[in-house]
């Protein structure tokens, strides 16, 4: 989840408008998860590059994970880390546990899998054309949530000028939003993702694009139309210049985002990433086989150099040493 500090203000036509900015200028991930008891678990807050001041962690439980990556988002490393030590201490003692996510194949690894599976933990993914209508948070949390945390960022910038959210404090405003958080308000999100109560008619039928492509397949029972004096086919002057159904064209989808809802922790998945790995390490073997070798050939092409510089050498001392023979024998 990231902010956007965005409100519209009363300026002149003419002239620069300046505002001063309250919110942090770096991008900050704040990775959340709720359960459908009312509880919000441990969230993990994600930094660009690298972490902000020593004191980032001052006014926020312990139990938060803090992490850096390039761009500031989740990748796969940091997701194991938030899985293993903030969603399995704090989702209870009750098994099989159902964690639903959204369709990002950074929380998708191999060492994940095999966690969940080991702690009778359920994964499954969202569709990716559904995040929003079946992702609690998306459907009740996050914009309250987000509202919540502008609105103290900008209160702060007018209770004293000046004054700047920097990456070390935003999540100080980020667990007051928290706390604002009641519980009635999270099972309010999954019944109305239709996840907990499970309910398949929570989503209304408007909200939901039907399909605009039909095509008509022709009917394999009705005999084909013949001529009686000539035997030939006939066919509608219409079936013959209008030209047949086109099919859409699909839409390019990132790579990195998964095209359906589909279980991670069973075993097709789990034979799935395990084969993906003994190919990246059979690559890898491969790689280093060739650099092996690449090595090897460079060593025998300095020893045959030094080879061939060793018999010049001797070469060049035997000629010195024959002229100097012959000089001598023109001098007796």
């Amino acid at each position: 989840m990231g902010w956007c500090d965005r409100v519209k203000v009363i300026a002149p036509r003419k002239g620069n408008v300046k505002r001063q900015r309250v919110l942090t200028a770096d991008h900050v991930t704040a990775h959340l998860c709720i359960s459908a008891d009312g509880k919000v678990l441990p969230p993990c807050i994600i930094f660009k590059d690298s972490f902000p001041h020593r004191t980032y962690k001052d006014g926020v439980p312990g139990i938060w994970l803090f992490a850096t990556s390039i761009i500031g988002y989740m990748n796969t490393d940091i997701f194991c880390q938030w899985f293993e030590r903030c969603f399995l201490p704090n989702c209870g003692r009750a098994r099989p546990v159902v964690l639903v996510m959204d369709n990002h194949n950074s929380h998708v690894s191999l060492p994940l899998i095999e966690s969940a599976r080991a702690n009778q933990v359920v994964g499954g993914f969202t569709r990716t054309a559904q995040p929003h209508l079946l992702q609690p948070l998306d459907v009740h949390i996050n914009g309250p949530l987000k509202e919540k945390v502008k609105t103290v960022c900008r209160n702060l910038g007018l209770y004293r000028c000046g004054v700047n959210v920097s990456n070390a404090k935003l999540q100080v405003v980020l667990a007051y939003a928290l706390d604002q958080v009641t519980p009635s308000s999270i099972k309010e999100a999954f019944r109305r993702s239709g996840l907990y109560p499970p309910n398949r008619q929570a989503i209304p039928e408007e909200d939901l694009v039907p399909s605009s492509f039909q095509v008509q397949t022709p009917d394999e029972n009705e005999p084909p139309r013949t001529c009686g004096t000539c035997g030939h086919f006939l066919a509608h002057l219409a079936e013959i210049l209008v030209p047949p159904p086109v099919l859409p064209k699909p839409q390019r989808i990132s790579s990195r985002s998964v095209t359906a809802g589909r279980v991670i922790s069973g075993d097709e998945m789990l034979r799935a990433l395990q084969d993906k790995a003994a190919e990246e390490e059979r690559k890898q073997v491969a790689i280093e086989e060739r650099a092996k070798q690449r090595e090897e050939k460079r060593k025998r092409r300095l020893e045959e150099e030094e080879e061939r510089l060793v018999k010049r050498r001797k070469r060049d001392e035997e000629m010195i040493q024959k002229e100097e023979q012959k000089k001598r024998e023109r001098a007796e």
